[in-house]
């Protein structure tokens, strides 16, 4: 678990966070039928970013501190946990050309 993010980091994740989170709120209100079928009531949901291996080691390691730093947040505001539902950014890309 990360116990404590650079405020550099922490600015840039937070952007981040919001813009997926408008990105994947958009696709709830385009097709809210798929999302109903797929994401259990109450549940709280959870963006994760991934990149191919090919990508350089320093991406990797800052995609991989949003994840947990991501994780953590929703999880701490989640108590008691109903469902975590979990988004893979290659999920949105299926929904609407996002990558």
């Amino acid at each position: 678990m990360v116990t404590s993010v650079s405020e550099h980091y922490s600015k840039r994740f937070t952007d981040l966070f919001h813009v997926l989170g408008e990105e994947f709120d958009r696709h709830v209100i385009e097709d809210p039928d798929f999302f109903s079928a797929c994401i259990p009531p109450k549940a709280h949901t959870i963006v994760q970013l991934e990149v191919p291996e090919s990508v350089n080691l320093r991406l990797r390691r800052e995609v991989s501190l949003f994840n947990q730093w991501a994780r953590d947040l929703v999880l701490k505001q989640s108590e008691p946990v109903v469902a975590v539902f979990k988004v893979d950014s290659h999920v949105l890309g299926r929904l609407g050309g996002y990558q």
